[in-house]
């Protein structure tokens, strides 16, 4: 498995839904579960402009860091089970 394949996907994954979260509060402010959401990756007030470029850089590394993770402990798993 690739680390820039895994890498670019959780990156993109994780900031459509970041960016889909926010769209979410700003339309329907009253709805809860998309602020839970955006709470994760920023301390920045939700739906400003600090809040959201640190949003998005957060899920940026996030996605690294678990892809980081995830692919050696995945090929080492598969490569013994195979």
């Amino acid at each position: 498995m690739s680390l820039a394949a895994v890498g670019v996907g959780l990156t993109t994954t994780l900031v459509v839904i970041y960016v889909a979260c926010a769209l979410v509060a700003l339309l329907l402010p009253g709805l809860q579960a998309s602020h839970a959401w955006l709470g994760l990756f920023t301390a920045a007030p939700l739906l400003s402009a600090a809040g959201l470029v640190e949003g998005i850089l957060s899920n940026v590394a996030f996605a690294w860091l678990a892809a980081a993770v995830f692919v050696p402990v995945f090929n080492a798993v598969s490569w013994r089970c195979a």
